[in-house]
């Protein structure tokens, strides 16, 4: 039995306690990563006030935005190997029902989420499916890293729905993660007006200078 350190959450408005819990066993198919850096969405936040209470009966280790190194990895996992770094999905796909079998993973059939339905990765180690685990570029850092698959790729899938493309102007409310990252998806995809919306110049300020995240 492998344990570590991770922060549980009980109950909302209440500290979370930081305590020994026990390391799933590492599958065929499964890759454990040491977490060098994970994100605090405010998806968290909104669990830590009761505004969005976790599916998982408590207690539960909250966080989702994940990166870290490969410590150890299954048998059948070829996509990795020890020592990479890495950064993972937080929605999990079984694998093996019809829609991921056809690829559709996004509409899964028994998908769990990191921090809503199972244990998340405010921990030491996490346990996770080679599926859902993917290389980091070597010019990308770890906190980078950790919400690459969170607020960079849920403004990117916001710019492929509403269809940007050159030419077009976009209005982005909101210049937190996840809108600072839609401001530069926009550029990406070629909008050649760009308004951003917040209330703290701090972050209007970031946008009008066009800001990227540091790459180490």
């Amino acid at each position: 039995m492998v344990k570590v350190l991770a922060a549980r959450y009980y109950e909302p408005r209440k500290p979370l306690k930081l305590e020994q819990v026990e390391l799933p066993k590492v599958q065929d198919d499964d890759v454990l990563v040491r977490i060098k850096a994970a994100g605090v969405c405010h998806s968290d936040l909104h669990t830590i006030n009761g505004l969005f209470p976790p599916a998982k009966p408590p207690p539960i280790t909250l966080g989702h935005e994940m990166s870290g190194i490969v410590e150890e990895k299954g048998k059948n996992v070829k996509k990795v190997e020890i020592g990479d770094r890495v950064g993972a999905d937080y929605v999990l796909s079984c694998g093996t029902c019809s829609y991921c079998v056809a690829g559709k993973d996004n509409l899964c059939d028994n998908f769990k989420v990191m921090a809503v339905n199972t244990d998340g990765a405010w921990t030491e180690k996490i346990v996770v499916p080679q599926r859902h685990i993917h290389r980091l570029p070597h010019n990308v850092g770890f906190p980078e890293g950790a919400i690459m698959n969170c607020a960079v790729m849920t403004s990117y899938h916001a710019m492929k729905l509403a269809q940007v493309s050159a030419g077009d102007t976009v209005l982005v409310y909101g210049l937190g993660g996840v809108g600072i990252n839609a401001i530069q998806w926009a550029k990406v995809f070629g909008a050649t007006e760009i308004i951003g919306v917040d209330l703290e110049e701090g972050k209007l300020d970031l946008a009008k200078k066009g800001w990227e995240p540091p790459l180490r």
